[in-house]
């Protein structure tokens, strides 16, 4: 038992010593219970984490959308990707068009 007693007054000691601290308002978990304008700070941190990580939810979401709409074949893109025949014809366009530029610098 005397064994054993020598480590656990050591143990008493440092959770009283820490405890003290805390209680001074010493330390990062002292400062956080007694320091009213680092409490504020870090609820203000996050208050805008929250909004920044609302903000990104929303562009994902956002992301979401303008992908599935080019997937169902929406939008200019959409029908670029998604209509052979329009593709064709834009890929044609764009052979005559070099074609033609190539012809005026001769």
């Amino acid at each position: 038992m005397k064994q054993n007693s020598s480590p656990l007054t050591a143990t008493i000691a440092n959770m009283q010593s820490i405890s003290t601290q805390i209680s001074e308002g010493k330390g990062t978990i002292g400062k956080l219970i007694y320091d009213d304008a680092l409490y504020s700070s870090a609820l203000t941190t996050v208050s805008n984490l929250q909004s920044t990580s609302d903000e990104i939810k929303l562009t994902i979401a956002d992301a979401r959308k303008v992908i599935d709409d080019v997937n169902a074949g929406q939008g200019t893109i959409g029908k670029l990707l998604k209509d052979e025949a329009l593709y064709t014809e834009a890929t044609a366009s764009v052979t005559y068009l070099k074609d033609s530029m190539a012809n005026l610098k001769e």
